[in-house]
């Protein structure tokens, strides 16, 4: 009977193995490709926080993904041109507008936590004693500021009452800056400790005493054409919120400067947004960034 049994074995054996080879053969089913815009070579570190953030949502997701840059870099006007169209990318980040959500799906959780419209003033080294003075908008609103001639930041400050000098460069404001053409330079709070130690040859420090605040949220968009990818970046980064992966991640990119701004310490100025979709008020308060008294 063993051998019997035996040889029923050797039998089955040998007509599994090239069934087994065959399947070992087989590619494994391949993970969908999700593009996005390569960024500049010289871009800053916090660059590498959305595409971090998007490999951890996508992880979460439920659905087998794999990430890829363009192979070459897009500027963002063209990435959304290339977005709408669905073509050569699949995802890019920016802050949202009503224009972008016309044109464009968001994925209505704010990646940044609305940090960026937390802003501190990049001035002439001299400069401190004069914002010293000022303890509110109307004594800002005395002062210039510089901004991008096309920046939505422009339109923002205006609308709040104050006086903006438009630059045709992001690096010609700093010279500006340096020349006193302008009095100072708003900028996001995870850029401007690291943007003042790229230029520790010009005259500019950070102001210490105010910071300036309006409602802003940087979004994933995708395409129209792919709600699906829309749906699996939500459920995503919704699950990095629950395990706490998403604010891990916040705080090893933005945690240092956070430490350093001291906000508690600084008089908050708070302006309106009029480029805000109406839907980003009514979102849930698990996703803004809220500055913490220092110790």
């Amino acid at each position: 009977m063993m051998g019997g049994a035996g040889a029923v074995a050797d039998v089955v054996c040998c007509c599994l193995r090239p069934v087994l080879l065959a399947l070992a053969a087989m590619p494994l089913a391949a993970a969908e490709i999700v593009s996005y815009g390569r960024p500049s070579a010289d871009i800053d570190r916090e660059a590498s926080y959305p595409v971090d953030l998007l490999q951890l949502a996508l992880g979460k997701s439920g659905r087998e993904y794999q990430l890829q840059p363009s192979a070459e870099v897009i500027p963002q006007s063209r990435a959304i041109a290339l977005l709408r169209a669905n073509e050569v990318i699949d995802v890019l980040w920016t802050v949202t507008s009503p224009e972008r959500e016309r044109l464009l799906l968001p994925v209505r959780v704010p990646i940044d936590r609305g940090v960026y419209g937390w802003r501190l003033f990049l001035i002439h080294a001299d400069a401190q004693p004069r914002f010293d003075a000022v303890t509110e908008l109307a004594g800002l609103a005395a002062l210039t500021a510089g901004q991008g001639h096309d920046w939505p930041d422009l339109t923002i400050l205006r609308a709040a009452g104050l006086k903006v000098t438009a630059g045709s460069s992001y690096d010609g404001l700093f010279e500006m800056l340096a020349r006193e053409r302008i009095d100072y330079y708003p900028r996001a709070l995870p850029e401007v400790f690291v943007e003042l130690q790229q230029r520790r040859q010009l005259p500019l420090s950070v102001e210490t005493t105010l910071a300036l605040h309006y409602p802003s949220a940087m979004y994933f968009f995708v395409s129209p054409a792919n709600p699906q990818l829309a749906t699996a970046l939500e459920l995503g980064l919704e699950q990095a919120i629950v395990d706490g992966s998403f604010q891990r991640l916040f705080d090893h990119y933005f945690g240092a400067a956070i430490a350093q701004a001291r906000l508690g310490e600084r008089k908050v100025l708070e302006i309106d947004n009029p480029l805000l979709p109406d839907l980003l008020t009514r979102s849930d308060p698990r996703y803004w960034f809220k500055p913490t008294a220092d110790p």
